[in-house]
């Protein structure tokens, strides 16, 4: 017998119980050749269409299981015939081609047949008489022969039963260790009369107090109000199609200072090729509250690391890298939306010289001034400073034109400079100043799709306006 065993939906292999026919069945069907030097039972088996014995032979020297007849060849064995579908008394040769009268019967529960023979000659070696009464002595005995193979089967059948009991029980009871230990709960969703069974772990997670079977109108008292509708859709989309769904809800709390809990489903039909009232919805249930915690805890401290990784550690500003990915974005969507895109370049003047004079350490102080003046005056949402590198900056400035980016650039320079941070180093104004440059377009669906021409326009007008004696704006216009 083959009994398969389970975790939840996954086999974990089979239960594979041997009966051993020697100790127990051949004895009974050596019973008959006492007192007889031709009676003989066998126990036969077909194999394609081979006949084979199961027992060993009284006048054959040969292995169980080896082949005894051919059903094309030998049609005419007491064998054969049997396995053509004769029941009872039997007259014709055996596997030696001695003629034997015979009594063939089936083995309940088995493929097998129960053939009791003896030779003629010996049968029919007394008077009629007691021909007839040891012939009715053979089928008595071929009766009680099967009818004691009946009754062993039904002893062993009630034995298997018992072990197969206790196994599962002890199978059960590791499952529901399992369960508890992984939180992890199973229930099933009868269409027919509405009813929700849940395992213990299941009612656990839940909060039945110990109520193992739901109505739909009861589980709905466990869901938040808003959730009850897009939980029924998936359910009836694994009823209707056979899918396999996950569904994730929060349990409602009786108390509001409650910890809200997140309840993972899986979900799936018990026979995908039944889709009528009788079909059944199967699936486990598992509190991922904690995962849920520590899902976005992480995420948090990802985008945490994200964050940095953007921001100028020294001036507090988003950094290169930030400005390569936001420059792709606005010139992507200025394509889309046809709306100008501005940058202003800039570059602190005398800066090296501030640093020759001052040193590295104040030098880093001007940078955070300026930074700080830079992003407290870029006031619109969607406008963006940047550090660029060393002591240049760049501002970037969506839906932004020409002149409006210009008028932005000119009073960031006056800004600054009024902000009377003494570089000695400078030799026109004795303070710390600014040189931008300033560039827009309009990006059309024909253009590059990375906005380099933009920022090459406003680095040459920041070229022009140091080269033309710093603290001023230029402008590079796209023709």
């Amino acid at each position: 017998m083959l009994t398969p065993l389970y975790d939840g939906l996954q086999p974990l292999g089979a239960l594979w119980m041997v009966v051993d026919l020697r100790a127990n069945l051949f004895p009974l069907l050596n019973a008959i050749q006492q007192g007889s030097a031709t009676a003989e039972s066998m126990l036969l088996q077909r194999e394609g269409s081979d006949v084979v014995h199961i027992n060993p032979l009284r006048h054959r020297i040969s292995q169980p299981l080896e082949r005894l007849a051919s059903m094309e060849q030998d049609n005419d064995l007491v064998a054969v015939q049997a396995f053509a579908g004769i029941r009872g008394v039997l007259y014709g040769p055996d596997y030696r081609r001695h003629q034997v009268l015979a009594a063939s019967g089936v083995v309940p529960d088995s493929p097998w047949l129960l053939v009791s023979k003896i030779d003629v000659t010996e049968a029919f070696a007394h008077d009629q008489r007691k021909e007839g009464v040891f012939l009715g002595l053979l089928i008595g005995v071929s009766a009680f022969l099967m009818l004691s193979t009946v009754l062993y089967w039904i002893w062993l059948t009630g034995k298997r039963e018992h072990v197969l009991k206790l196994e599962l029980e002890n199978h059960m009871r590791w499952l529901e260790r399992a369960q508890k230990t992984a939180l992890l709960g199973f229930f099933s969703i009868d269409w027919s009369n509405q009813k929700i069974a849940l395992s213990p772990m299941a009612a656990e997670i839940l909060g039945t107090q110990g109520l193992q079977q739901l109505t739909f109108s009861d589980f709905a008292r466990y869901l938040p109000p808003e959730q009850i509708k897009p939980i029924l859709r998936k359910l009836l989309e694994v009823r209707r199609h056979g899918t396999v769904q996950k569904i994730e809800f929060d349990l409602r709390t009786q108390h509001q200072q409650a910890q809200i809990r997140t309840v993972e489903c899986w979900c799936e039909m018990e026979d995908v090729a039944v889709y009528d009232q009788t079909a059944k919805i199967i699936g486990t249930i598992q509190d991922i509250t904690q995962r849920k915690a520590t899902d976005q805890a992480l995420e948090q401290y990802r985008n945490l690391l994200e964050h940095q990784v953007r921001k100028d550690s020294l001036t507090g500003l988003s950094n290169r890298r930030a400005l390569d990915e936001e420059l792709d974005r606005a010139w992507r969507h200025a394509i889309r939306e046809n709306q100008p895109l501005a940058v202003l370049v800039i570059d602190i003047d005398h800066f090296k010289g501030y640093n020759d004079h001052y040193g590295h350490l104040q030098g880093d102080v001007c940078l955070q001034q300026v930074a700080q003046v830079l992003e407290q005056h870029v006031q619109r949402g969607h406008d963006h400073v940047f550090r660029f590198g060393g002591e240049e900056f760049v501002v970037l400035l969506p839906n932004t034109t020409l002149s409006q980016a210009q008028q932005m650039a000119a009073h960031l320079c006056q800004t600054v400079q009024m902000q009377s941070i003494e570089n000695e180093a400078a030799p026109e104004s004795q303070v710390v100043t600014i040189s931008v440059g300033v560039a827009s377009m309009t990006p059309t669906k024909s253009d590059s799709l990375r906005a380099c021409p933009l920022m090459e326009m406003a680095d040459t007008a920041l070229y022009q306006a140091k080269s033309a004696g710093r603290n001023q704006v230029c402008v590079q216009r796209p023709d």
